[in-house]
């Protein structure tokens, strides 16, 4: 029988009261970075038993869990964000913070000197804070006690470089952060724990990790017709301390409450973890959060022509993109799929409203501000389209101003534009819209 034996900094039922106690405001904020799935974790612990007796079996060089009856399953980034539904793919966050970052992080926790402590955070929470202080001090917790936790109660600095801009949290693949931090720390548990062996002396080691993902993984692989899952995505939302305790009693030993693996495990093509294959039909559909999107900017039902006009430029502009792209990346081009979205619709409302008689705008058109989701091109420009004979084409760039607004008619929109297919020109136009690491 193995002895447990390791500390843990993981205090998953301190951070799901904390979700729960946040305002509508704060969770928007979340939801804002791109964190706002984690809203949904309803787990206290994940229990230390099974995670020690994954730790020891874990391979850190293939990142596979090898059972002693011959089963394995690999984790990869593709895994977490299956499970936690954070960002994935994007920039590479750098694991060495700056003075300047580290200053700034300071600031916003007044701990200037010394890395701020959970405890310290917690004090500085409140309904009334708001912002980007907010959002630093909430995503150092959730980082500090929950994603990637240490074993001494403080934040590191190790992921300073993915919060301190707030705006560019989501850009980030915090799924492959994540999983590195959780094979390092295995890694070292498994160093500690070897070295106290062979002294031949009881060493408690510490295992500061996101054990949540490691043990909903295990969960996830078990064959069993006792249970049925739901499909939801991400799977955060089902395994709530009932359901991580259902499973710990079916696969568990009920002798001595140490040895697991009692069942035989799934082929990957069973659970919600094989990464899509990649093909031009794969992706002939718009993403359910894109659709939505153009909905929302031209909700009425006499903007039906503009909807599927934006539908079939975004539809097209998709399909060739991805059928390039690794579907990793696919929650990254989503965002930047809405914000070509909206300049296009602005620049439709735009080019039927040229045309116009100064007396007409006098007497039909209102000031509107452009939408808060518009964002800018790689370049910082935005996209001008214009109509033809040929249809609707991207055309000249103009530098942004975010100090002046754009004019924009209210409820007047373009309603006899023909479209034709995306021309490869046009797609090659868009595609330099896109951050260049998003461009193969």
């Amino acid at each position: 029988m193995e002895k447990e034996s390791f500390s843990s900094n993981l205090k998953l039922g301190k951070f799901r009261t904390l979700l729960k106690n946040l305002s509508s405001d704060q969770k928007d904020l979340v939801k804002s970075c791109g964190f706002g799935s984690i809203l949904d974790f309803d787990c206290s612990e994940a229990p230390r038993s099974v995670s020690f007796w994954l730790a020891k079996r874990f391979d850190v060089h293939s990142r596979t869990v090898n059972l002693q009856n011959g089963s394995s399953f690999a984790l990869n980034p593709f895994t977490v964000h299956q499970i936690l539904g954070i960002p994935l793919g994007g920039r590479k966050i750098p694991t060495k913070a700056s003075k300047l970052m580290k200053d700034v992080i300071g600031d916003d926790t007044g701990t200037a000197t010394i890395a701020p402590t959970v405890d310290h955070l917690f004090s500085l929470l409140n309904s009334e804070l708001t912002g980007e202080k907010f959002v630093c001090i909430f995503m150092l917790i959730a980082l500090a006690i929950f994603l990637c936790p240490t074993s001494y109660g403080s934040v590191s600095s190790h992921y300073y470089s993915g919060i301190v801009s707030v705006k560019d949290i989501s850009k980030y693949d915090w799924c492959s952060f994540v999983l590195d931090w959780l094979v390092t720390s295995i890694q070292k548990f498994q160093e500690s724990t070897q070295k106290g062996d062979a002294l031949g002396k009881e060493k408690t080691s510490s295992l500061g990790a996101c054990r949540f993902v490691l043990v909903v993984t295990y969960f996830e692989y078990i064959n069993t017709s006792q249970i049925l899952l739901c499909d939801d995505i991400p799977r955060l939302r089902i395994w709530d301390d009932y359901m991580i305790h259902e499973f710990l009693a079916l696969d568990g030993n009920s002798g001595d409450g140490r040895s697991f693996g009692m069942l035989q495990l799934k082929d990957a093509s069973e659970t919600p973890f094989l990464v899509p294959s990649i093909s031009s039909s794969s992706f002939s559909r718009l993403p359910a959060q894109v659709e939505d999107f153009i909905s929302c900017l031209a909700p009425d039902d006499e903007h039906q022509n503009v909807r599927n006009q934006l539908s079939h430029i975004c539809r097209s502009f998709y399909k060739d993109l991805m059928a390039s792209c690794l579907a990793a990346i696919q929650p990254v081009v989503i965002k930047q799929m809405c914000t070509m979205a909206t300049v296009m619709r602005d620049g439709l409302s735009r080019s039927t409203t040229d045309g116009r008689s100064t007396g007409d705008k006098t007497s039909h058109l209102g000031s509107h501000r452009t939408s808060p989701h518009r964002g800018s091109a790689a370049n910082g420009s935005f996209a001008d389209i214009s109509t033809s004979s040929q249809g609707i084409n991207v055309a000249n760039t103009r530098p942004a101003n975010p100090e002046k607004p754009t004019e924009v008619p209210r409820n007047v929109v373009p309603t006899q534009l023909s479209i034709d297919p995306l021309p490869r020109s046009t797609s090659y136009r868009l595609m330099k819209m896109l951050p260049r690491h998003l461009v193969i």
